[in-house]
């Protein structure tokens, strides 16, 4: 598998910039409500504050978004995108202490929203709770686990959000392992389907780039490809 940092850059890359797609394909309730004509703010710095000194795990894929409701409220979107292909024990806890923190600086409502690309069905942590004598407390967030689409190919295959390529991208990566080949025809595979769905010029430029990160190959089999892309593009 690639390293982390590839998985951070191809993730924060294309949530920054096809974000609207980003919502509309994981969250569409979450997008439905948002009023895009309002505009929204990345706010990398306030996270960064956030993470510095985070005591609980290191920092992964993401992102922290200001939007503005339908209903003219101001929410902070807290995405986190777990690229680990392995269980964390106190991921819950993290995504619990993120929150608060953010909350507990800023005083706005912070909405945590959790995408987990790691091969394991059964893991599924979206649930944090505290309870002792009368004391209760708990959390719950969304959580989107890629490998549920693995019996949803043929939708992946049609829409045209261009995260239903990044989807793809995941599944072929886990199904290849290392098997370098099935890496090159999974490569090639989303390459086509992209230029078949007719994206624009940014949207065609980001998926690129996610697959370039995301899927890598020997020297060989990336020549061989940059070769099969020239023409592809021709």
């Amino acid at each position: 598998m690639p390293k982390s940092s590839n998985y951070d850059s191809a993730w924060k890359d294309m949530i920054e910039n096809l974000f609207e797609d980003f919502l509309l394909f994981f969250f569409p309730d979450v997008y439905a409500d948002v009023d895009f004509s309002k505009g929204y703010e990345f706010l990398s710095n306030e996270l960064r504050k956030i993470v510095k000194d985070n005591r609980i795990g290191k920092r992964y894929a993401d992102e922290l978004v200001k939007v503005f409701l339908k209903d003219g409220s101001e929410k902070w979107l807290l995405i986190h995108v777990e690229v680990q292909g392995y269980k964390e024990d106190n991921f819950e806890e993290r995504i619990f202490v993120y929150n608060y923190r953010i909350f507990d600086k800023y005083k706005k409502d912070v909405i945590s929203l959790v995408i987990l690309t790691d091969p394991d069905l059964k893991y599924r942590p979206n649930h944090y709770s505290i309870e002792r004598w009368n004391f209760k407390f708990s959390i719950d967030f969304p959580l989107i686990k890629i490998l549920d689409y693995k019996d949803r190919i043929e939708e992946l295959e049609e829409s045209k959000n261009p995260f239903a390529i990044t989807v793809l991208a995941h599944l072929k990566l886990i199904d290849a392992k290392k098997d370098n080949t099935k890496k090159f025809d999974a490569k090639l595979y989303l390459i086509k389907s992209m230029f078949k769905k007719g994206f624009n010029k940014k949207a065609i430029e980001e998926i690129l780039m996610f697959i370039d990160w995301v899927i890598q190959l020997p020297e060989d089999l990336e020549i061989k490809f940059d070769e099969e892309l020239t023409h592809l593009k021709g």
